[in-house]
């Protein structure tokens, strides 16, 4: 069911005319909403990040994750960061992030280290790189992970999205919505 209303709602908004809508940099307030999947096992789940720019050169974020079926699991986050703007319409950033997860088997907190990179490439097109790293606990863990993020924006304040996560040996897409203060 959810597949299908995110195939129709990408239908409906790609049949939409898009008005051009002007190149802003990237750094600002955001909500995003996921639909999540794991592809190398039959679960699915929901995440929402929120990220707060607090004054110039400075972030709040915060994030939820939650999967249910054959590796059910829950992580939530806690960070900032800071982040400088490289162009008009790019920025970079530098994230540490509190991390506690669970499963049905254990509980374990740890820290997320981050550094990434966003652009508006076109008026519409936003494109999001991050590289980041853990000190999870558990030996046979990946420490390294990646974040490969799309963002076709269809007004100031209104984008559809998908992200690529590559994160403690599980590969995940997320297909969503964002958010945006529009400025």
């Amino acid at each position: 069911m959810k597949r299908s209303f995110i195939a129709t709602l990408f239908a409906t908004c790609s049949s939409v005319i898009i008005l051009p809508v002007q190149a802003i940099q990237p750094h600002q307030a955001y909500l995003d909403l996921f639909y999540a999947e794991q592809k190398d096992a039959d679960s699915t789940g929901e995440y929402f990040q929120l990220h707060v720019p607090i004054k110039q050169g400075l972030y709040f974020s915060m994030s939820d994750l939650s999967f249910d079926g054959e590796n059910p699991f829950k992580a939530k986050e806690l960070g900032g960061g800071i982040y400088w703007v490289t162009s008009d319409n790019a920025s970079m950033y530098i994230g540490y992030g509190k991390i506690d997860y669970e499963t049905p088997l254990f509980k374990d907190s740890f820290n997320k280290y981050s550094i990434g990179w966003r652009s508006r490439l076109t008026n519409n097109f936003e494109l999001h790189l991050e590289f980041n790293q853990s000190d999870f606990t558990d030996e046979t863990a990946e420490k390294d992970g990646y974040i490969v993020g799309a963002f076709y924006h269809f007004s100031e304040t209104f984008a559809l999205t998908y992200q690529k996560n590559e994160w403690n040996n599980l590969s995940m897409d997320y297909f969503g919505v964002r958010f945006t203060s529009g400025y």
